[in-house]
């Protein structure tokens, strides 16, 4: 399915498909609820890019990236979700990859910052290649690094 997998920008014809997905309880509880102040920031966001990955016109998934500045000269995934009936399936997996390729003219390192308490999200990106030091940072943030 990768090579069926299609990134796009997140657009407003996606919203009421991902903001279903605030009714899932672990999904809320990382993410919060999806509204419209939420949709409204990410559509006028200079500071980075939030992309939806779709097969057949169905939404997959969804991934949020804060791009590189100078004080900060790394790419960071701020959110990744699979629809939530979907998941377990590899399809966060191809989502990450497919970002990650997007933006392989450049070599920059990527980063996450996963709540110390997500475990499943800290072993998605350690299974991908991410690592970890342990730390956590004042915001009870664990970073997990990708080099390329």
């Amino acid at each position: 399915m990768s090579n069926l997998l299609k990134i796009e920008k997140f657009k407003s014809k996606h919203f009421k498909d991902y903001q279903s997905w605030s009714s899932d309880p672990e999904f809320n509880k990382r993410l919060g609820p999806i509204d419209q102040e939420w949709l409204g920031f990410i559509l006028r966001d200079e500071t980075g890019d939030q992309y939806a990955f779709t097969h057949s016109g169905k939404l997959m998934a969804v991934v949020g990236v804060l791009l590189p500045t100078l004080e900060d000269n790394y790419y960071t995934v701020t959110d990744i979700s699979v629809a939530p009936q979907l998941r377990s399936k590899g399809i966060g997996t191809k989502a990450l990859n497919l970002l990650m390729r997007h933006y392989s003219h450049d070599t920059k390192t990527w980063k996450a910052f996963i709540e110390y308490d997500n475990i499943p999200a800290v072993q998605f990106f350690k299974k991908n290649g991410w690592e970890t030091d342990g730390s956590v940072d004042s915001d009870d943030m664990l970073c997990l690094v990708f080099r390329n």
